[in-house]
């Protein structure tokens, strides 16, 4: 064997040496692109620095929007010691999971702030639910320690932080609207958390039933939807009665809530198709009364809950 062909395998060796990808390449290059795929799935996010186990940045994907709102409930719900079940059903109370949810007064997105305390909270987006549910968590957390309990901090979301101080301080004013949302989220009343709160309560979603079982259940209502309407009955604001996966019972919603509430006299409903991405193909039938502008829509709504009805106002 001659020295030349012997130096060009030596050489021919150590190049492949040199270029030869580690084991492990391969394997990291995959989950780059599943990264970047993944990356590209999420509809929202929000960066946060928060201790324990959470990622430190929220991914809430369009195609699994409730599996991911009640796992950033949860995670946010640990990560600031706040009881799951409690964040979850104030969320709920607030906008039934609807990221696009407007209220009458004004209040926006899945947490419902208004633009004054988002500016306060430094919420940059009320209708990106990753950063809002960050915040919100932060805010009650914050509440519930210095007013010492998260029916005082249920009060504050609701009415206000001066609201709650007064209360606290011997005020008995309470609106009925925070007595009853108080109530809903936590089963006691808002003398009872002022004045004697209980030690231990249990705010679990259901029974026997795992948190996230329980939270996607919940979710299946929410109304995060993808909305089909007719052209001649489009109108750029809409007040949202109800839904069903019955046509027949949106219908029966709409004259439920009509015979009690006079300003929706004469109104003709509107029936959307929505499609909940996060559970199938399978479509619910919203009933909605449509209005030109947000003013209107609230105003209609407010009417519609003064007469004891639920109502969202939605942007189409």
């Amino acid at each position: 064997m001659s020295l030349m062909p012997f130096c060009l395998r030596a050489l021919m060796l150590a190049l492949l040496v040199v270029v030869a990808p580690a084991p492990g390449a391969k394997a990291a290059e995959l989950s780059a692109h599943h990264a970047v795929a993944e990356e590209a799935r999420c509809g929202w996010r929000h960066a946060v620095a928060l201790p324990g186990r959470l990622p430190a940045d929220i991914c809430i994907r369009s195609d699994h929007f409730a599996e991911d709102i009640c796992r950033t409930i949860e995670h946010l719900s640990e990560s600031h010691d706040l009881p799951a079940g409690f964040f979850a059903r104030l969320i709920w109370q607030e906008s039934r999971f609807d990221p696009n949810a407007v209220s009458p007064a004004g209040a926006q997105g899945i947490a419902q702030f208004i633009p004054s305390t988002a500016r306060l909270r430094a919420l940059s987006d009320p209708f990106n639910p990753a950063e809002a549910l960050a915040r919100s968590a932060h805010y009650l957390a914050e509440m519930k320690d210095r007013f010492g309990s998260l029916g005082l901090a249920a009060i504050g979301y609701n009415a206000g932080e001066e609201r709650a101080r007064r209360f606290l301080a011997g005020d008995t004013f309470m609106p009925g609207e925070t007595r009853a949302y108080v109530h809903i989220i936590t089963g006691r009343g808002v003398e009872q958390w002022r004045d004697d709160p209980p030690a231990d309560l249990d705010f679990a979603l259901a029974t026997d039933v795992p948190f996230t079982q329980a939270c996607l259940e919940l979710a299946k209502n929410s109304r995060m939807s993808e909305m089909r309407m007719a052209a001649g009955d489009w109108k750029p604001w809409g007040v949202q009665l109800g839904s069903d996966f019955s046509r027949a019972n949106a219908e029966r919603i709409f004259t439920r809530v009509q015979a009690r509430t006079p300003a929706l006299a004469g109104e003709t409903p509107i029936f959307v198709a929505e499609r909940n991405r996060s559970f199938g193909s399978r479509s619910r039938t919203a009933v909605r009364v449509g209005r030109d502008t947000r003013e209107e829509s609230q105003a209609l709504c407010a009417d519609i809950r003064r007469a004891g009805g639920f109502c969202l106002v939605v942007r189409n």
